[in-house]
This record gives C-alpha cells, structure tokens and sequence, in this order.
C-alpha cells in the first residue's frame, strides 16, 4: 500500500511537471522537447506501461538547470520535482511499477 501511494505521488508529479514544461517544448525550443519525451516515459513506466529502456540516462533536471535556465530563467520547483522524478525512476525496479498499477 505505501508503494501504491508514493507512485500515485509520482505520477502526480510527473503530471505537474509536463504542464509546466509542456509550452516550452510546443514552441519548439529542444530541451523542452526532450525533458517532455522523458517526462513521458516516466509516465508510461509508473504507470505499469510496457516502455523499451532509454536510449540514455535521465537528465530531465540537467537540461531545466542548463539551457533551460539560460533562455527562460530558474525554476527551482520544477527543478526540484524533476530530480525527485529522476532519483525514484532510477532506484525503482520496473516490476514494482508494473504490480501498483
């Protein structure tokens, strides 16, 4: 049950993440593209989706702090969420996700 609740938390951030992030990507600017594309393999996969594994690592939160940051400011909540996201996908084996959905 603690399982379930923390990936509902999870979910839950990661969809406030995308709303955040999903203009920036729509008007084309790339590492908003490409933080949105992780953001939603970390969706499908905490959602018990079947997902091939990343071509690489997650840096959803190097990309916000980097050339984010730069053309649009800081975002330290959404910078802070997109690191809880990462360290959770990354410690969090894919069984767990699929038996809480």
């Amino acid at each position: 049950e603690l399982f379930i609740t923390m990936n509902a938390y999870l979910i839950d951030r990661i969809e406030f993440c995308l709303r955040r992030i999903r203009n920036f990507a729509m008007a084309g600017f790339d590492p908003a593209r490409r933080i949105e594309r992780q953001l939603i393999w970390c969706w499908k996969s905490a959602n018990g989706q079947a997902v091939d594994p990343l071509a690489s690592p997650l840096c959803m939160s190097w990309l916000l702090e980097g050339e984010f940051t730069i053309r649009y400011g800081e975002y330290p909540e959404l910078v802070e969420s997109l690191q809880e996201i990462e360290n959770h996908i990354h410690f969090t084996p894919a069984m767990e996700f699929a038996m809480a959905a």
